[in-house]
């Protein structure tokens, strides 16, 4: 979940906060929306309250993304103590340029920061490129890279591949809601003049889930290799926008070299890498006996699909469906089943699983149809009412 607040843009000088998620078409979903009168701890932690209330919410966010605030950040801790608190990367990014200086024209220093962003491996690796860079420029004394580093963890992709956010590296998507929302909206708009826009944006978005829907239904995504049964089955299972992620881990993972490894266990373990490109090599372990399978890189953990160096072992032992526990099904053309059957009472999902639901349905509206025709009559009404009490004595 993606929750961000944005300058104030109406006239009573409210903050602006999106609720924003995304669906299995890779798209924006709204959750909510908020107007907040300040910043405060308390008015996160009543918000947090209250957005958990009105979803209904039995579980809490794995990861949450927002910008660098103190009071949201101790009310989130507060509020969802068990969940990932990670940090937009575009507003570090923004806010780095004002503590760059001259080093603002540097393109060196520029890539040696983003590696630290979002382009290491793992741990080391980006402990190696931070102690680099800060020897390099001479930034030991510097306070806002020491608290930046303090909060490493909140915002380095490399420190955060064991938890799942869908591959996301920053708010954007949530900053693209409010400026989608914010486009006709002023500081002299009125906040039922913000509800209309609000409301309009919604509708679109919601027009065009509805169309992505009914496109996986009545259609299947074209490929440039109909024949690879791995493509197949991922068209038959994926929403066609995530589709076309997994046939882009394909390609790639066409032109990947794999090598066996030398290992006692009877567990096989590849390294994988691009051609030409050094450093990048994964390892890649495969229980061929029990279909299991796992990647150093950690995207499936992370993103909830097969990487690509998941998906060349797979293609080498001429693995044709993906295993059903690698299938995440929030991306799936099913997902909306599942969350329908979690909003239905406990009987009537009990009613639904033993079949007695289309009986019911039947008998309700031949009941019905008996009704209707005994409601003007009284001696029909009380002929109608002993057989109720009758069938309800023997019943018992």
């Amino acid at each position: 979940m993606i929750f961000d607040t944005t300058y104030r843009t109406n006239r009573y000088s409210l903050i602006c906060g999106a609720f924003v998620g995304i669906n299995n078409h890779w798209s924006n979903v709204m959750f909510g929306f908020a107007f907040l009168a300040n910043e405060r701890q308390e008015s996160f932690e009543w918000l947090f309250n209250a957005f958990n209330e009105s979803m209904a919410l039995d579980t809490v966010p794995v990861s949450i993304f927002t910008d660098q605030d103190l009071a949201m950040n101790n009310a989130i801790e507060k509020i969802y103590p068990t969940t990932r608190h990670r940090l937009c990367q575009w507003h570090i990014q923004q806010n780095a340029i004002s503590h760059f200086g001259l080093l603002k024209h540097d393109r060196t220093f520029q890539n040696a920061f983003n590696k630290c962003l979002n382009g290491c491996y793992n741990e080391n690796e980006f402990e190696e490129t931070w102690s680099k860079m800060i020897s390099d420029y001479g930034l030991q004394k510097n306070e806002w890279f020491q608290r930046l580093y303090g909060l490493k963890h909140k915002w380095s992709t490399a420190l955060n591949k064991y938890y799942f956010s869908v591959g996301i590296l920053s708010s954007q998507r949530s900053e693209s809601t409010n400026h989608a929302i914010g486009f006709q909206a002023t500081k002299t708009t009125s906040l039922t003049e913000f509800y209309h826009i609000y409301e309009g944006t919604i509708k679109r978005w919601r027009g065009e889930e509805e169309r992505k829907e009914f496109n996986c239904i009545r259609s299947t995504p074209t490929s440039a290799y109909p024949l690879v049964d791995l493509l197949q089955h991922a068209s038959q299972v994926y929403t066609l926008e995530l589709y076309n992620l997994f046939e882009k881990e394909f390609v790639v993972a066409i032109g990947t070299r794999a090598v066996i490894l030398p290992t006692e266990d009877p567990i096989l373990v590849y390294g994988v890498d691009p051609p030409g490109v050094s450093g990048s090599t994964h390892h890649v372990t495969f229980d061929c006996a029990n279909m299991m399978v796992d990647c150093s890189c950690r995207k499936i953990q992370e993103m909830g699909i097969p990487c690509f160096h998941i998906i060349r072992v797979f293609h080498m032992h001429s693995v044709f469906e993906i295993p059903t526990r690698y299938i995440l099904r929030r991306w799936t053309k099913f997902a909306k089943r599942e969350v329908w059957s979690r909003l239905l009472p406990n009987d009537m999902r009990r009613a639904v699983a033993n079949g007695s639901l289309n009986w019911r349905r039947s008998l309700m509206t031949k009941l019905y149809n008996l009704i209707t025709k005994c409601q003007n009559e009284p001696e029909a009404r009380t002929i109608v009412d002993k057989l109720c009490t009758t069938a309800n004595d023997e019943v018992q």
